[in-house]
């Protein structure tokens, strides 16, 4: 490789002397292969972003979207995102459900796009995840909102001032928060499906009196602590309490 971990995804790139400013000419390998993807030579369009099936690249101010064959899906200009090219090549990439993409590091500067056709879902925001039970994609700003994979909104639910998304996953929305209703953990959980409110004792009780988990899996199991030593909470056997 020509150098370390440099981009969202399998992006390398070759240090700078010193390592100090812009990173070189930079390397996408594919995940499954090991196969060079994409490789920035003379005039070819700058590498962003490797995330999970989609690749993100800028030709001058333009952002383009392709998928792993090189077919192009979009184009959309970079000052559409509030950026330049140099700025959204350093700025973070994050995938949300494998066909949608959060741009930005936080303090409700987040932009929401999909990775499909390049349309922004949601701007200003803090977080988003992905319920793939529901089909719902979940943002947060000063509220909680849920979308259909096209961006269709399809509801709205309140969040606490100082409240934050934690996890998304198995059909549930937990939040964490030091007010209003939540637990004594500081959580609430609500319905992916339509964002109402679930009962708060039954899911601390599941979550095992750890706080918040900060990731749920498919299965309901839950990461919980520190997320650099995180606790596994195996999934609840909802079959036993009926």
């Amino acid at each position: 490789m020509p150098g370390p971990l440099l981009g969202s995804g399998l992006v390398f790139a070759g240090p700078p002397e010193d390592f100090i400013g812009a990173g070189g000419p930079r390397t996408v390998l594919d995940p499954a292969s090991g196969a060079e993807l994409a490789v920035e030579d003379g005039d070819s369009p700058r590498i962003l972003a490797l995330l999970d099936s989609h690749l993100v690249l800028t030709d001058g101010e333009e952002l383009i979207g392709e998928d792993l064959e090189g077919r192009r899906l979009w184009t959309r200009p970079v000052a559409d995102l509030g950026l330049t090219a140099a700025e959204a090549r350093e700025t973070p990439w994050e995938t949300v459900g494998g066909s949608h993409a959060l741009l930005g590091s936080g303090g409700g500067q987040r932009t929401l796009i999909d990775l499909r056709s390049g349309d922004t879902v949601a701007s200003g925001i803090d977080g988003a995840g992905f319920d793939s039970h529901s089909r719902t994609l979940v943002t947060s700003d000063s509220k909680l909102h849920g979308f259909d994979l096209d961006g269709t909104k399809r509801w709205d639910a309140p969040l606490d001032g100082d409240g934050e998304l934690s996890a998304v996953g198995a059909g549930l929305v937990v939040t964490e928060s030091g007010a209003g209703e939540a637990d004594e953990n500081g959580t609430q959980t609500r319905s992916a499906d339509d964002g109402q409110l679930l009962d708060a004792a039954e899911e601390a009780t599941e979550s095992g009196g750890f706080g918040a988990p900060h990731h749920i899996a498919d299965s309901g199991a839950r990461l919980v602590g520190d997320p650099g030593s995180p606790l596994l909470i195996p999934p609840a056997d909802r079959s036993a309490k009926k």
